[in-house]
């Protein structure tokens, strides 16, 4: 800490740029081993342990001879700054020392108990300086990129069901809560603690290295988020390209499927009166007669057991699409379609990313804007809907009782967590890349407000379908009502396909959910390649073999989700993935930064 004090006049200096650059002087070792820092005509010392560093003499020896090696001329602010980070949280050697002459940064590497020869050590700086880290090359990727991050499935899928079930408008107050006293905060915190260290999400802690084990659960989080957020994503590539249909198959009960009847023919409320519940949960039944074409009383006998008619795209997905098994320990096909979506994204992913910052901060500027055009469009279309008022009531009609209820705000806790992707790395990871001067509040700000707004809106616009839905099939809202994967890819599209040109209502819908979740895996991939290359640093100049290598085994891991019993394992992943590990994390993040460090 009092190294940074002593340094002072030369990071306010207003001529520190112009005499960085400036001849060596002698130096010469005297008893007390006495490193002398001066910029100007401000000079300080600092004492060094003199078992960690060779004679002052021999460093100068070194100096003359390679001055290459410590004098650049592109040398600046920025640059020292990120040097005294460094020193400030220590590098792989953890007793590197600097010494400043004249303004002029070099560093003395550790010299280890095996005797390391300074042509080795030359080689090392020849390293180092050949692998520095990125930085991004517009003035907003960091902005698009944290905005694409933590604006995904989660913001359009998940928080409007959530609002729903937890009292509607009522479950804003905790929301907004946690927002402006847990999320804001955190993300503030991470995002300036990847700029200043200009470290991944691991090695940033190395100003307390008994927190390492933060980032290591922050790159683990990241990586099994990866793998089944992924799937989602092929779930919706493959119904992105089905869409390219002039009748959409989930309109019907076709050939695909072995529908006992159609939803369509059955859409009142009275169908539903006889009808009990299967022990899973999952499955409603109706007694029928063998040949009976509707439910009522006076067919109903002890004739063959029939599944309660379900809308076509419910069959579909789970019949179709998934032909789910009975359980998670039921493992027995592959669906080759899953497959070849799955090694679809991860080939567009790999695309987007072997380019590095300088690519994929570009590529972020579509990928994050885009779907807000979609979402206008797909939101005036389902306002001018039938019903949509009542769906709109169902998501916003407040309910002030649900407060004292504990889950509506573990909810909110939770949803805060996993929308503005606190904990999981990314932020750590994309700040890293900005300019050690780079003001970052204006950023958290933008980006959470949005995040927030988009949260909200979505809701308007996905109940406005729920209402229209529930209008045309006579059903309440509340037996239409449906979270997460359900709403995405049974609810929704069975709405669309009532409207004229349904195929272009579901191909805008498909390729927002793609955008969405591209822009988070981006920077959750990013997060553990940085890990890799952050710990072996000679690996950053082979960043686009390491993307390969991760994006492959990820893949991999990923076909367990294409099997018959995959949703079952991406519902796990999807459950324990974050939630109760993120809270701990985030909690033991500010006890290390605000008593620890």
């Amino acid at each position: 800490m009092f190294v940074l004090d002593l340094l002072k006049p030369i990071l306010t200096s207003e001529t520190t740029s112009n005499n960085l650059i400036s001849n060596h002087t002698d130096v010469s070792q005297d008893s007390q081993n006495i490193v002398e820092l001066s910029s100007g005509d401000e000079t300080s010392s600092t004492k060094v342990n003199s078992d960690n560093v060779r004679n002052v003499n021999n460093q100068q020896t070194r100096i003359n001879e390679n001055p290459q090696l410590y004098q650049n001329s592109s040398y600046d602010d920025n640059d020292l700054r990120r040097d005294l980070s460094q020193y400030r949280f220590g590098d792989d050697n953890n007793n590197d020392q600097r010494n400043i002459t004249n303004g002029t940064v070099s560093i003395q590497e550790e010299i280890r108990s095996n005797n390391i020869s300074e042509n080795e050590i030359v080689d090392n700086n020849n390293n180092n300086n050949n692998h520095k880290r990125d930085e991004w090359s517009g003035r907003f990727d960091f902005f698009f990129s944290t905005l694409g991050y933590a604006v995904g499935l989660g913001a359009v899928l998940r928080f409007p069901y959530l609002c729903y079930r937890n009292g509607g408008g009522v479950f804003l107050i905790p929301y907004i809560i946690f927002l402006f006293f847990l999320g804001i905060p955190l993300f503030y915190l991470e995002v300036n603690l990847g700029q200043f260290t200009s470290q991944g999400a691991t090695h940033c802690w190395k100003m307390a290295p008994i927190f390492k084990g933060l980032g290591i659960s922050m790159s683990i989080m990241s990586f099994f988020f990866t793998i089944y957020y992924t799937m989602l994503v092929g779930y919706s590539v493959l119904y992105f390209i089905l869409s390219f249909r002039k009748e959409l198959q989930w309109a019907t009960c076709g050939s695909w499927a072995n529908c006992v009847s159609n939803f369509s023919s059955l859409t009142t409320q009275s169908n539903y009166e006889n009808t009990y519940k299967y022990p899973n949960d999952r499955f409603l039944y109706t007694f029928l007669g063998q040949n009976a074409t509707e439910t009522s009383s006076s067919n109903i006998t002890n004739g063959t057991q029939y599944r309660k008619p379900v809308l076509p795209s419910d069959d579909y997905f789970n019949n179709y699409i998934l032909n789910k098994s009975e359980g998670i320990d039921f493992i027995s096909t592959i669906d080759w379609r899953l497959v070849l979506c799955l090694l679809g994204t991860w080939i567009l992913i790999y695309i987007c990313l072997c380019g590095g910052v300088k690519i994929s901060g570009k590529i972020v500027y579509f990928t994050s804007v885009f779907p807000y055009v979609i979402l206008l469009i797909l939101g005036i279309r389902g306002w001018m809907l039938p019903g949509m008022s009542n769906g709109i009531y169902f998501y916003m009609k407040p309910d002030v009782s649900r407060l004292r209820e504990t889950r509506v705000w573990n909810d909110a806790a939770n949803q805060i967590f996993f929308i503005l992707s606190v904990t999981y790395g990314g932020l750590i990871t994309l700040s890293s890349y900005n300019k050690f001067n780079q003001s970052t509040l204006g950023n958290t700000l933008l980006v959470s407000v949005a995040n927030v707004i988009t949260s909200i809106f979505a809701g308007f616009v996905m109940f406005a379908y729920l209402g229209y839905l529930a209008h045309i099939t006579g059903q309440n809202i509340t037996d239409v009502v449906s979270e997460g994967p359900g709403l995405a890819f049974i609810v929704y599209p069975y709405a669309v396909t009532t409207l004229p040109v349904a195929p272009l209502w579901s191909i805008l819908f498909f390729f927002m959910l793609i955008l969405l979740g591209l822009d988070s895996v981006f920077a959750s991939i990013e997060t553990v390649v940085v890990t890799i290359t952050d710990q072996i640093q000679i690996l950053r100049r082979y960043n686009a073999l390491v993307t390969f290598i991760v994006c492959t085994v990820m893949f991999g891991l990923g076909l367990l989700l294409c099997t018959n019993a995959g949703f079952y394992w991406l519902t796990l992943l999807d459950n324990f993935t974050g939630s109760y590990a993120a809270f701990i994390i985030g909690l033991l993040e500010c006890i290390c930064i605000a008593y620890v460090y």
